[in-house]
Formats: C-alpha cells, sequence, structure tokens
C-alpha cells in the first residue's frame, strides 16, 4: 500500500505530488536552534499530495467572521524516525493559514494530524491553530478492525460537500471518533456519536489516566504504609471512574 490517502479516492484533478522545500518553514516560522534540527535530522521529504479549491473539486469555499475556509492541503511528511512529530505538526499547521491534513510516514507506518484554525481577531493576517487530534500510527500491512473502518469512512462521497468547512469538519470528527473507538476495538459502532461529546469523553479518560499514573509514581517513594493504602483506594476510585467513561462511549 503506498500511502493511506488512498482511502480516501481524492478525484484525480486534485493531485499534485509537489515538494515542499523545508526552508518555507524556517522563512515563514520564528523556529529556535532545536526546531531547526528537528527539520533538518528528523524529516526526509515534505509533499504537497493533494489540494482541494473550487477549481479542483466541486465543493465550495466557506466563510464567516472567524473563518475562511478556501482550500485544503493534504500533506505527507516522511519521517527518519516516528517521535517529535507533534512539533513537527504544530510548526508546519502554524505557518500553512488554510486546513491542512497532515498525513506522517515511517517505515510503512501512518499518522494523521488535523486541527481547525481560525482567524486571529486581534491579527486578521494571522490565525490560531485549535486543538491538534492525532491518530496512533497506522501498520499500513496490519490494519486492525476498527482502523480499517475508520480509513473507509474517509472515502470522499462520504464526506460532506456542503462546503470546505463541513469537508474538513467531517474528517477531524472521524479521526476523534477513531481516537475513541481504541477503547470500543469497532469504528462503526461509535460512528454516529457526537464529536464533541467522544473528544470531551477522551479528555476525562487521560486525565484520569494521568492521575493514576502520578498516584503509582507516589506510592513508590512513600514510606508510610497508611499514605499507600490511601493512595491505593483513590486508584481504585479513578479505575472506577475511567470504567464509567468508557460506558459512556459504548
Amino acid at each position: 500500500m503506498e500511502s493511506i490517502l488512498q482511502y480516501l479516492n481524492l478525484p484525480s484533478s486534485c493531485y499534485f505530488n509537489s515538494n515542499i522545500p523545508k526552508k518555507m518553514f524556517y522563512d515563514n516560522s520564528l523556529l529556535n536552534a532545536t526546531d531547526k534540527r528537528i527539520f533538518t535530522d528528523t524529516i526526509k521529504k515534505i509533499t504537497l499530495k493533494n489540494q482541494l479549491n473550487e477549481q479542483t473539486i466541486n465543493i465550495r469555499s466557506y466563510k464567516d467572521s472567524i473563518r475562511f475556509y478556501e482550500e485544503i492541503a493534504f500533506i505527507t511528511i516522511l519521517l527518519q524516525e516516528d517521535n517529535k512529530f507533534k512539533r513537527i505538526a504544530q510548526i508546519v499547521q502554524q505557518a500553512i493559514p488554510y486546513p491542512v491534513v497532515l498525513i506522517f510516514e515511517c517505515e510503512g507506518k501512518s499518522l494523521i494530524n488535523v486541527c481547525h484554525k481560525r482567524i486571529n481577531q486581534a491579527d486578521s493576517s494571522k490565525n490560531t491553530v485549535e486543538e491538534h487530534h492525532y491518530t496512533d500510527w497506522l501498520e499500513k500491512m496490519a490494519l486492525r478492525l476498527n482502523e480499517k473502518q475508520f480509513l473507509a469512512s474517509l472515502d470522499v462521497p462520504f464526506l460532506s460537500h456542503a462546503n470546505m468547512y463541513n469537508f474538513y469538519s467531517d474528517i477531524v470528527d472521524r479521526v476523534i471518533l477513531f481516537n475513541a473507538s481504541k477503547y470500543t476495538k469497532d469504528f462503526n459502532s461509535i460512528r454516529n456519536m457526537e464529536a464533541n461529546q467522544a473528544n470531551q469523553i477522551l479528555h476525562k479518560i487521560e486525565q484520569v489516566d494521568n492521575d493514576i499514573l502520578s498516584l503509582r509514581s507516589k506510592i513508590k517513594n512513600e514510606v508510610h504504609f497508611n499514605k499507600r493504602m490511601q493512595m491505593n483506594v483513590e486508584i481504585k476510585k479513578l479505575e472506577k471512574e475511567k470504567s464509567e467513561f468508557l460506558e459512556e462511549l459504548g
């Protein structure tokens, strides 16, 4: 399988396959020395694979008081190693003013990053990047059931063609629901769930997991038996709370 972009079945009119020089991000972003090293040492290649606009696909642009979605770019980033992708995503998404579907590739694995953007109210020449959403790394030759279902849901006919914002929102929502499906093992079973609701539950689960991890770390260094017992009780309560959140996902 060449790329998970194949699952979208984008029309050939959207195909660009144009190299993006790393220098573009040096010139348009205030990168520090560490960020520049990440780009130099971690990234093999950045490619604009597909560009969606009114000329390349029959979907109209969208504009309101806080957003202007005139086009959508599908960009692949080939990595030397499968880390530091979050910092790279932050830099690339901040540098490009319109919505981008970022696809990281590394040794037969792919990972998708998406985020909504809005016009900076203090400076209309800038954009504000909203919450980033990332899939896990997908082993392209060994996809699980929920991963196959998720990728199949990205087929262009299944996405809204009302306007560019709705089209991109559908992709964002599917990434959120896919992340929730890690707990249900079945993407289709929660596909009709509101993405905002699923996202809130995911944040709660993440917070509970962090709290449990913190308590377990403290227990290792706690010398008083009673305090260790108390922390174990707190962990049990948190585990029960997590189970209740998981039940909400079905």
